[in-house]
């Protein structure tokens, strides 16, 4: 997801640390929250540990026995793994930047092998040959947590609780007779226990979790380092409101019901060499009412807005390097925010921002506020947040008569330093056929009809051939028609679309139809109809052969038990 590719370029070799084996097995039987990256409760430890015994092969134990190992030893520094998964095109990159993460797949291979280990149970009733084996896993567990405890690393005392509770309900399990006599209340228990088995798995950790947080026992941690009080619970309340009354929100989800889309920027002084908490990023004052008033990390998806900055998890190259020409140098990788060396750009122009928010905490006469504010009149104001009105900003749509031929990388210097004027040239990248100059350039107008995540329809007019500058970030994923015929988009001011387009009225239309989705709804179209097939035919097959078997005579009954093996002869006197 880094622009680029890699992270070999970073300053930092790890996101996040590899796990050591203290550590990993820390948070494996660990309990809280503290430890819930990874935790799986005693139940689960006992019974994926019981499974590859008791089921065997059965419900594809090996496999899912081996993905766990597996990704658990990724987690580690080094493993002999290690260079066999690095044959993987890029994954070496991503897994060093951040190994941890790996553990995003590795769940389904522990409730597999628990949901086995139950089964497995059932099939063992009576069995009572093995009992030690059923020992085994809680022995295990225990040596693991006297080592962790001297590690000063145990993370609790619940999950050896229920693990011992299970153990319990496994022996007694094997140890009961394998049919159960009328009033039996061992064998009744028996019968019970697979039940109460999946219900600790459940209580310990999730349910347990679920109810000390329902009534208030559980202390989560600190949010952020800026976490006063209860600031924190309004601050998330307002942050994940689709409304915002009052604020800075409900102003432009207005003028965007009046006047069509647009970009804003929340600026709350990040990165101003000055001492004060500007100096932290947005993310880390998130809960502030100040940062949350400036409609900042990720708000304007809740609102329905469009911003220009924030933590981008899906990055593209053209974008980040416009955002470093912008504000003349790099920053986190993470991040693509507006910073003070950035506030006298022209680039924002560019971008669509008509509206700049400023924190109102911020010295009115510093310089940064300075150039944001000179010249824009303010349009609203709160105690915590002012907006001005960026007249100058280019719209979302706009055609342009002179065009320059650039390779990649030409523009940003072109454009930075002032030479062109972009209302009327543009920068393109790629062969571009031949355009003229207006007979009346207030004529041309290009105005967005649609809008949506994956479709743009902009209706366009000029009475000469010229090219349709769009302000959306470029990716070779968007396809252009205009009038229903294909054409090629060209990067244009190194980071937006550029569309020629002939003179008279026409309709552009911009779609998002990358090849890789293209062919992903191919396959999954074919994949999933045959999916289903094969599941009919499967659940048919099984469903005749019950009605076989239900329907054979008592002798037939007892032939069958002779020729089925010893695991099976118990169908065969149920007619199963």
């Amino acid at each position: 997801n880094l622009a680029g590719g890699n992270y070999e370029n970073l300053e930092q070799a790890h996101a996040a640390t590899p796990y050591t084996p203290v550590v990993l097995f820390a948070h494996l039987t660990g309990d809280g929250s503290r430890h819930r990256a990874v935790a799986l409760g005693g139940a689960a430890i006992i019974l994926l540990l019981l499974a590859p015994v008791l089921a065997r092969r059965r419900y594809t134990v090996p496999f899912f026995a081996g993905m766990t190992v597996v990704v658990y030893a990724l987690t580690q520094d080094w493993t002999p793994l290690h260079p066999l998964f690095y044959v993987i095109p890029r994954f070496q990159s991503l897994h060093e930047h951040s190994p941890h993460q790996i553990n995003a797949v590795v769940m389904i291979g522990p409730a597999m092998l628990s949901a086995a280990g139950v089964e497995g149970l059932r099939a063992w009733r009576g069995k009572r040959s093995v009992l030690p084996l059923i020992l085994v896993p809680f022995v295990l567990l225990l040596v693991i947590a006297v080592w962790l405890s001297r590690e000063g690393a145990f993370g609790g005392r619940p999950p050896l609780v229920s693990a011992t509770i299970v153990t319990a309900l496994a022996a007694l399990i094997v140890t009961a007779p394998s049919r159960p006599y009328r009033g039996s209340l061992r064998g009744r228990v028996a019968d019970l226990a697979p039940a109460l088995i999946l219900a600790l798995a459940f209580l310990q950790p999730t349910g347990q979790e679920l109810v000390a947080s329902g009534f208030g026992w559980s202390q989560r941690l600190p949010l952020t380092a800026f976490e006063p009080g209860r600031v924190a619970d309004r601050a998330v309340h307002v942050s994940l409101a689709p409304t915002d009354p009052g604020g800075a929100g409900e102003f432009l989800q207005a003028r965007q019901a009046e006047s069509g889309p647009f970009r804003y920027v929340g600026y709350g002084g990040l990165g101003h060499p000055d001492p004060g908490p500007w100096r932290y990023s947005y993310q880390a004052r998130r809960l502030q009412p100040d940062v949350v008033s400036l409609l900042v990390n990720g708000r304007s998806m809740v609102l329905e807005l469009q911003d220009i900055q924030g933590y981008n998890p899906i990055q593209l190259q053209r974008y980040v390097e416009f955002i470093t020409a912008l504000n003349g140098l790099r920053q986190n990788y993470h991040h693509a925010n507006l910073l003070p060396s950035g506030t006298v750009s022209s680039l924002l122009d560019l971008l669509n921002v008509r509206y700049i928010l400023v924190a109102t905490n911020i010295p009115p006469d510093r310089a940064d506020v300075v150039a944001l504010t000179s010249g824009r009149p303010e349009v609203f104001r709160t105690d915590q947040v002012a907006i001005y009105e960026n007249t100058t900003a280019l719209p979302r749509a706009w055609i342009v008569h002179d065009a320059r031929s650039v390779g990649r990388g030409d523009a940003l210097p072109i454009l930075t330093s002032g030479e062109i004027d972009p209302r009327q040239t543009a920068l393109v990248e790629g062969s571009l056929q031949s355009i003229a100059p207006p007979f009346d350039p207030a004529a041309d107008d290009a105005r967005v009809t649609r809008y949506e995540a994956d479709a743009i329809d902009i209706g366009t007019r000029t009475d000469a051939p010229g090219l349709l500058v769009v302000s959306e970030v470029y990716s070779s994923g968007w396809k252009a028609y205009v009038d229903g015929e294909k054409v090629e988009i060209l990067p244009t001011n190194h980071a937006l679309r550029g569309i020629p387009i002939p003179a008279g009225q026409h309709a552009v239309a911009l779609r998002y139809q990358p090849a890789s989705l293209q062919a992903g709804l191919l396959l999954t179209g074919i994949s999933a109809p045959a999916m289903l097939v094969v599941f009919l035919a499967s659940g048919w097959r099984h469903l005749s052969h019950r009605r076989i078997l239900h329907v054979l005579r008592p002798a037939e009954r007892a032939a069958c038990r002779v020729a089925a093996p010893a695991a099976r002869r118990q169908e065969c006197d149920v007619g199963a």
